[in-house]
């Protein structure tokens, strides 16, 4: 199964409207949370867990506490962006002060729990065979080898479901009462390429706003057109690019020939941002 999905988004200032603060509150807070789902699935399809993502976001409003400051013309002192960020002080030192605490170097390259086994897998001598590489570990009963391995890198997940965990992701498969790392099997997979693929896509369409100036409201169209096979997916993505660039060039064409109309200040501040953004899609039983 192929499909192509099109986007089209529009980004333009507003004045927001006069909503009851609990009212506004709510409805904050669930598109937070709607949003943070979203990347946490992303987040997880790279292998990373809740610790390591909430110690990176802590770090995330540190910096954007920082940079919030310099926007605004103001000196970001250690209080000021703890203060703002809502983190203690010794976070914000060990990240931006001038001399860097070595602990965050090691908390930074802390690894997820599925890592951990991976790596301990291939490293530990106990877990591998005499020419050094990862040996199939036994997985029946609690003193099991690949139990003993969970019981040293995997804290506090049970044994079955990191188990579960490697098959799914198919860095390891069972056979008979032992479990095999697969030879190719690391984090590059095909599931951690497409978490990269996500967040690296998300970072560059927010990297073109600047939400430092100006308010914003956003509208979007979507439209997903099926594909018999990959011949017509690439066809319709060619014909949906052809369509969209002579569309854009139209609506430019025209926004140029028009009379300028209020040229003051304040009107040279309004402007229409528009993304158009193909994406294709595969089904993923079809990667096997």
């Amino acid at each position: 199964m192929y499909a192509i999905d099109a986007c089209t988004s529009f980004a333009a200032r507003m004045t927001p409207t006069k909503e009851s603060r609990s009212i506004k509150s709510k409805r904050k807070d669930a598109l937070v949370l709607s949003v943070l789902e979203k990347v946490a699935t992303i987040l997880l399809r790279l292998g990373l867990d809740a610790p390591r993502s909430e110690y990176l976001l802590r770090s995330a409003f540190i910096l954007a506490a920082r940079k919030l400051a310099e926007a605004r013309g103001v000196q970001s002192t250690q209080s000021q962006i703890a203060l703002v960020a809502g983190v203690n002080r010794l976070d914000v030192r060990k990240l931006v002060g001038s001399r860097l605490d070595p602990r965050i170097a090691s908390e930074l390259d802390h690894q997820s729990r599925v890592e951990r086994i991976l790596g301990g897998w291939r490293r530990d001598p106990r877990f591998s065979d005499t020419r050094g590489r990862p040996k199939p570990l036994s997985i029946s009963g609690r003193t099991s080898e690949f139990a003993k391995l969970t019981s040293k890198y995997g804290r506090d997940v049970t044994a079955r479901t990191l188990r579960d965990t490697l098959v799914r992701n198919n860095f390891a498969t069972i056979k008979g009462n032992k479990i095999v790392l697969n030879e190719k099997s690391s984090l590059e997979t095909a599931t951690f390429a497409d978490g990269a693929s996500g967040l690296g896509f998300l970072s560059s369409q927010l990297a073109a706003f600047d939400f430092h100036s100006g308010r914003r409201i956003f509208e979007s169209r979507y439209l997903s057109l099926p594909a018999k096979d990959s011949k017509s997916l690439k066809l319709l993505q060619r014909k949906a690019v052809a369509k969209i660039e002579a569309a854009l060039g139209s609506l430019e064409s025209v926004v140029l020939q028009s009379p300028s109309q209020n040229r003051g200040k304040r009107a040279l501040g309004n402007r229409v941002f528009i993304t158009t953004i193909l994406s294709s899609e595969t089904d993923v039983t079809e990667r096997n």
